[in-house]
């Protein structure tokens, strides 16, 4: 794809950039067929879902924000990464594996789109993961009355969590600045998903169980220094890492059924719950009060 952004008359105080034109490639791999299946190498757009939408299981490619409202894989950001599926009679195997840490693309600070994030953190205050590899399989299995697939996926989070605070004073301890620290958590899933095909309806079913946690540590948080300046208050004095873990899960349920007049109707029903959630919460600390400064973001 190909954008034409029309520039402003103010646009080089900004920015001494003089393209015009933005070239987008979605998708751009190379495919290598074998005996046994297929072996894809560079930037790719997955599918691992049973059901059409909102899948719990699809989790390889992250998500562009700017065509949320879209449906499929229209929403999807594609990955960089080796793909492998082999084939064998009615069975289907796939192995997925990136190096890197694939993340959603947000309309941060873009009056172009009209909604707006809440909380939008500066890159300073994230941590990144330090081993970012990303790796997943997935089992699928023609019968006669069903289609059946289970499914692991290990990665990261496509989007940021709080992780942590710092706590910056100046030497003379006459002032604090409360900053906060994003992250994104580990987390692994396994799940499965079933289509159950008859005369009259299709019935598709997935149901995932994620376990998260984030592994950073006082020490991690501590060593991120303060996101911008505040002043002479540039000194740690207080750290604290919320180390969150969590359990839970995931299920989807979809019918499509055909209605006289030629409509196709498609309907979902979705439902997650928590089941477990553990962290260290905020302890109580006696900070200096002369004068107070909270940067959430």
């Amino acid at each position: 794809a190909m954008e034409y952004k029309i520039r402003e008359d103010d646009s080089f105080f900004s920015s001494s950039d003089p393209q015009e034109f933005t070239w987008d490639l979605r998708e751009l791999y190379a495919s290598w067929f074998t005996s046994f299946g297929e072996i894809k190498v560079g930037k790719q757009i997955q599918s691992w879902s049973s059901v059409d939408d909102n899948s719990p299981i699809d989790n390889i490619n992250a998500y562009d924000y700017y065509y949320i409202f879209n449906l499929g894989s229209d929403r999807k950001y594609s990955s960089l990464g080796l793909t492998l599926d082999y084939y064998l009679n009615n069975t289907k195997l796939g192995f997925y594996y990136s190096p890197l840490h694939h993340t959603n693309r947000l309309p941060i600070n873009d009056p172009e789109f009209p909604i707006q994030l809440p909380v939008t953190p500066r890159a300073s205050q994230i941590i990144s993961p330090n081993n970012p590899d990303e790796y997943g399989i997935t089992l699928q299995q023609k019968m006669n009355v069903a289609d059946l697939s289970f499914t692991y996926f290990s990665g990261y989070d496509r989007l940021f969590s709080l992780s942590g605070s710092n706590v910056f004073t100046n030497q003379f301890q006459t002032m604090s600045v409360l900053d906060t620290v994003f992250s994104f958590r580990k987390t692994d899933m396994i799940g499965a998903g079933i289509v159950i095909p008859t005369k009259w309806i299709i019935l598709r079913a997935e149901y995932a169980q994620f376990s998260t946690f984030d592994n950073n540590d006082s020490t991690s948080i501590s060593n991120k220094g303060p996101s911008r300046s505040f002043g002479s208050a540039n000194e740690v004095f207080f750290s604290h890492a919320f180390e969150t873990k969590a359990k839970y899960y995931q299920t989807i349920l979809q019918l499509e059924t055909e209605l006289p007049g030629g409509i196709e109707f498609i309907g979902q029903y979705f439902k997650y719950d928590t089941l477990s959630f553990n962290a260290e919460y905020l302890p109580d600390v006696d900070l200096p009060l002369f004068e107070a400064g909270f940067d959430p973001y």
